[in-house]
This record gives structure tokens, sequence and C-alpha cells, in this order.
């Protein structure tokens, strides 16, 4: 899974899939199932190491054309098939970058960067960083 090890710091982490394969009462061939894995990503607060636990369902319906898939009804996504045989593994790849958050991030009281807010800043007496630009503004709206 070339492109979720791109996300990720290590590329020895162990994905879980139980899927189900069959036919609906519609004819259409499907996938169902859940995926499990223990991710190790980059916290993007304080950029250290965090394990990030993912729990993601999958439910396809395999059809063959943009129009037999926007007649599809029920709770499967559509998809596609190829004339050529459909590969397991990257639709896999697919759902878990697809539940991937866009910035990972641990619990803020688990952080080790915990930037100062305006609440320790007034406590501690000193200005913020944008507090030379309200003097200018009070100044110049007078």
């Amino acid at each position: 899974m070339p492109r979720l090890a791109a996300c990720l710091l290590s590329d020895r982490e162990e994905v879980c899939a139980e899927l189900q394969f069959g036919i609906d009462d519609q004819g259409v061939d499907f996938v169902e199932g859940k995926i499990e894995a223990e991710l190790q990503v980059s916290c993007q607060r304080c950029l250290a190491p965090m394990s990030l636990p993912v729990h993601t369902g999958m439910a396809l319906a395999f059809v063959g054309s943009e129009a037999a898939a926007n007649r599809l009804s029920g709770h499967r996504e559509p998809l596609v098939v190829p004339a050529t045989p459909l590969r397991l593994a990257p639709l896999i790849e697919d759902e878990l970058i697809l539940s991937l958050p866009m910035t990972p991030r641990h619990p803020p009281d688990a952080c080790t960067a915990r930037p100062a807010g305006l609440a320790q800043q007034a406590a501690s007496g000193r200005d913020g960083p944008f507090a030379a630009l309200a003097d200018w503004h009070r100044r110049e709206h007078r």
C-alpha cells in the first residue's frame, strides 16, 4: 500500500479487513465489511509520532458503467469496475486513506506542543503577537 505508506511514519503496520462479497436482490455484485488498523502518523501540532487507531467500513457496489452507477439505489457506493481484474489491496488502501484525518493531532492534554494561549500571555504580563497592531489600529482610527 504505497500511497498509504507515504502518509505514515512506518510502513510496518498491520491492517485487518473483514469483508463479505455477494450479489444483492437487484443482481449487483458488492463487497461490505470493516477495516481496522493502528497507524503511526506524525502529530501536526507537535510533530511527535502518534498512534492513530482507524476503524472504517466498506460498502461498495460493483457496476460496469457510469450509467449503471447512476441507477443504483441503496446504501452502497458505486464502483465502476474496469475490464481488468480488480485488486483488493488498492480498495482497502483507498478506504484507509479516506478515513485518515486531514491533520492528525494528539488530544490537547496529551500533546507536547502546547502553544501559549492569550490567557497565559495575559497572566504573565506579556503582550500578544498582535498587541502592536492593536495599538496602531487604535491610533489610526480615533
